[in-house]
């Protein structure tokens, strides 16, 4: 059975959820917060899991800026780091796998309320990728590779308000971490989920 390099963060992110789905008189009761300032930019940082199509964790944490550009739409940048102790691809045995996406965030708010949001994501980017490889003949000896392609996430967010200027996030999507036309390049990709806090830098300091 493969384990994940990073301790799992699927148990998390699913606590995560439940937490979100809980009412929202739940928090209200504790505290009356003010209602959400969408124009609010934030700062995120948020736990990922990804199980690959090869059957392989990829774990890791991204840092984001974000800021609204409109009512419903926002847009910012995030750095990514993930790894994986190991990977099978293309009859090649990989090991010690890095990858640090450095991305653009475009969001769509789909439904939001007092302390609410419900969100469509999009992250195309570059991801700088780094790991060691074993070719299938045994002869050849283990070495570096080191090479980059494009990033892309998609896939749907929750954010909860748990304080005046902190919120709770949840996310379930798609991602890529190499994407190319060339079938023969590493491009782990598959379900991914993530699952932090975003800190309200207006509101905090309002």
């Amino acid at each position: 059975m493969k384990t994940a390099f990073f301790p799992n963060l699927w148990i998390a992110a699913l606590s995560s959820l439940l937490c979100l789905l809980l009412p929202g008189h739940v928090f209200a009761q504790r505290a009356p917060y003010a209602a959400k300032n969408y124009n609010d930019p934030v700062i995120r940082v948020e736990g990922h899991s990804l199980y690959s199509t090869h059957g392989d964790f990829f774990n890791g944490v991204s840092t984001s800026y974000i800021t609204d550009l409109r009512p419903r739409w926002r847009a910012g940048i995030s750095l990514q780091y993930s790894a994986a102790p190991t990977h099978d691809d293309n009859g090649w045995k990989l090991y010690r796998l890095r990858f640090v996406p450095v991305c653009l965030d475009f969001g769509y708010n789909l439904l939001h309320s007092r302390t609410t949001a419900l969100y469509a994501e999009l992250e195309p980017g570059l991801s700088f990728v780094k790991y060691e490889k074993q070719e299938a003949d045994p002869a050849i000896p283990q070495y570096t590779v080191r090479e980059n392609g494009l990033y892309l996430y998609a896939g749907m967010g929750v954010s909860e308000r748990l304080a005046q200027s902190r919120d709770a996030t949840f996310g379930l999507g798609i991602k890529n971490f190499q994407l190319s036309f060339n079938n023969l390049d590493v491009n782990p990709h598959g379900i991914a989920a993530r699952a932090g806090l975003q800190y309200h830098l207006h509101t905090a300091h309002g």
